[in-house]
């Protein structure tokens, strides 16, 4: 039945608040090529909504039955499907029909989405479980279940790749799958893709297959912050919060590296202000322990890495997210009456999370992640007096290219930006200062510091030999881990191994469980 309510009315009841005017446009142009949308402004609200209210209305322009949602970490997706259930759930009690929304993540596996193949719904998954899945090879699936999800996630399916600059080659490896779908195979309804994130630069949209096809050429939408004269009052004035939000910067020298992680924790501690969150983010999960390890206060603290039992990390994401939503409640800069909350992470905080940081530490990283990570300070505008300190790098074992799990000169390339960046902030606001950076002298430095590194890709020939699913002369099967996962050490750093690893572990477990049930 088509849906005959506004996209304003739909919106609302599905958020409780009112869509921004770029979310209003991909209702009603459909969702683009490329998107990018600063931090904090609800991506993944305006997507996938703009794709059920589009499927609803019936539009002219068909709109794929299923959506895939992808992401490069587990803590992202559980989070995303926590809230596109409860969207779903607010419009099935506004009287339109709720969408499913699965999850597939290693270690917590959902299958009934393949037995629905004529029914409207979401996948959320991580790159490693769904770009396995579309080359034919899913992992944690049985591989008489692989042409069946292939056939899925190829055909009839809006793919959304959100936060893409941590998917080294997966990233790669969605353009080609995108041409092959649109050019090469051919699809059993539409097909297309949307990459999504605010830091991102289109090269690798340029392969040769898609230019020679002429694939390369697609639609970006950027963002704008004009207000229309018709927004809904309190959008006008979240988005006006955002425009004007202001995250200034500055760069510390810390002492040398033996005292690098009291050092911090002392800073951290005297600059806390209460009611209010203090993020820590470090580069190894090593630092972020022994910072962690160093702190000597009264105030709730919580150490979150990629390297904590499933049930001990769901404890800590609960209490960072119990102490944002009373923030939100609060609907200010800090909760009173409340001593705050303390938060030491590794990089699994650094895109997506949803958290307001009063105080944001760092260690020196690459631009991409420098940016992510202010993306955690004064998310929604209401606290202008927040600050964020970037620790200067250090140099790293002597004789080696890397600084951290980072390679050197990406590292030095992102402190040099962050420090023009802490000028700029002193007296403009972030998206000025923002502008200003990447439209003046260093423009080129943050052209290249976003670019996409160049990663393994697979070519139509490769997934024509991905069609045969018997097992090779070894009495294995074909090995595509490479297009879907990088095993540069910053991809380790991010928990980028724990899909593989996860993947051996239910194999061990599944196959011990069988054996125990046959006595």
């Amino acid at each position: 039945m088509a849906c005959s309510m506004s996209f304003d009315t739909y919106f609302r009841d599905a958020t409780g608040f009112g869509p921004l005017p770029w979310q209003r446009d991909m209702a009603a142009n459909g969702l683009p090529d490329v998107l990018s949308v600063p931090t904090g402004l609800g991506k993944t609200e305006g997507a996938v909504l703009a794709w059920s209210w589009r499927r609803m209305a019936r539009t002219a322009r068909a709109e794929p039955r299923h959506l895939i949602y992808c992401l490069p970490m587990r803590v992202l997706v559980r989070q995303t499907a926590d809230r596109l259930r409860t969207c779903f759930q607010r419009l099935a009690r506004a009287g339109k029909a709720e969408v499913p929304v699965f999850e597939l993540v290693g270690g917590d596996i959902e299958e009934d989405w393949q037995a629905l193949p004529d029914r409207d719904w979401v996948l959320v998954g991580t790159q490693d479980q769904l770009l396995s899945r579309a080359l034919n090879r899913g992992y944690c699936a049985s591989p008489f279940a692989w042409p069946v999800q292939f056939g899925i996630l190829n055909n009839d399916c809006q793919w959304v790749l959100d936060e893409v600059q941590l998917m080294g080659p997966g990233l790669w490896t969605s353009s080609q799958l995108d041409w092959m779908r649109v050019r090469r195979f051919g699809s059993s309804g539409p097909a297309k893709t949307t990459w999504m994130s605010a830091t991102l630069e289109v090269s690798f949209l340029d392969t040769r297959d898609r230019r020679n096809d002429g694939a390369h050429q697609v639609a970006q939408v950027a963002m704008t912050w004009d207000v229309p004269p018709d927004l809904d009052e309190d959008a006008r004035l979240h988005l006006e919060r955002l425009r004007d939000a202001r995250r200034p910067v500055e760069v510390l020298s810390p002492p040398k590296k033996a005292a690098r992680a009291e050092w911090l924790s002392r800073e951290v501690v005297e600059g806390h202000r209460p009611g209010t969150l203090s993020l820590v983010v470090c580069n190894t999960i090593a630092f972020a322990q022994e910072v962690f390890t160093s702190l000597a206060t009264d105030v709730p603290t919580i150490l979150l890495t990629s390297r904590f039992r499933g049930v001990d990390r769901h404890a800590a994401e609960s209490r960072l997210a119990r102490f944002e939503d009373r923030r939100k409640a609060a609907k200010a800069a800090h909760v009173e009456g409340d001593p705050g909350l303390i938060c030491v992470s590794t990089q699994v905080v650094e895109a997506g999370v949803d958290v307001s940081a009063h105080r944001l530490w760092s260690e020196a990283a690459p631009w991409p992640s420098v940016v992510q990570r202010l993306g955690r300070m004064n998310r929604d505008g209401r606290d202008n007096d927040a600050r964020a300190c970037f620790l200067l790098p250090d140099r790293g074992p002597k004789g080696s290219d890397r600084i951290g799990p980072y390679a050197a000169d990406e590292v030095r390339r992102g402190n040099a930006l962050v420090t023009e960046l802490a000028r700029l902030s002193v007296t403009s606001t972030y998206r000025e200062a923002m502008s200003a950076l990447t439209k003046g002298v260093q423009a080129e430095s943050v052209t290249e510091a976003v670019a996409p590194k160049r990663m393994p890709l697979p070519r139509a020939a490769d997934v024509y030999g991905l069609f045969s699913t018997e097992p090779d002369v070894f009495g294995g099967f074909t090995d595509i881990s490479e297009f879907v996962r990088s095993p540069d050490p910053v991809d380790n750093a991010h928990g980028g191994r724990g899909e593989l690893w996860r993947h051996f572990r239910d194999e061990v477990v599944r196959t011990a469980k069988v054996q125990f049930a046959r006595g």
